[in-house]
């Protein structure tokens, strides 16, 4: 594989991961919708976002864009670490942690992969051949793996609380 296909295969992992987050994220937008209309409007914007911002990866990814959602699925990854530790100030809830759930989950893995991905990405001709050579092996098999694992989730199980 040249260095090109392996920054292919790299974007297109990225872009499918977001893409499968994006869904997680739609099936929590129903559940939210009838807690907070707030928090259900937030996870359907996110969900378009997400699915956005994957297919126009897929298309082609500009450095700009690469950033641009490697710093939204940190924020993304960061509100979640913050709802599931100390709660938020607003809501039904207000101030209470929600319990961690297998789609929340996911979806989060999904956005650390994304991070990872996209850094790898942009940092490219900067990356020692040791960590070119584990990013073509390793990641194919973790984009596949955590877009399997989301995907399945989908059809196992619902976001509660």
């Amino acid at each position: 594989m040249t260095a090109t296909e392996v920054r292919r295969e790299l974007e297109v992992d990225a872009a499918v991961l977001a893409i499968a987050a994006g869904l997680i994220h739609a099936v929590a937008a129903v559940t939210h919708f009838g807690q907070y209309w707030l928090f259900g409007t937030f996870f359907a914007v996110l969900a378009v976002a997400q699915v956005g911002w994957g297919a126009l990866v897929y298309r082609g990814a500009t450095r700009s864009l690469l950033i641009a959602g490697a710093w939204g699925s940190a924020g993304v990854a960061l509100l979640w670490l913050v709802t599931r530790t100390v709660g938020l100030p607003i809501g039904p809830h207000a101030g209470r942690p929600e319990a961690v759930g297998p789609l929340d989950t996911l979806a989060t893995l999904d956005e650390h992969a994304i991070v990872l991905l996209v850094l790898a990405l942009v940092r490219w001709p900067s990356l020692r051949p040791r960590v070119v050579r584990f990013a073509q092996r390793a990641g194919p098999a973790v984009g596949i793996g955590l877009t399997i694992a989301s995907l399945v989730s989908l059809t196992l199980g619902v976001h509660a609380h």
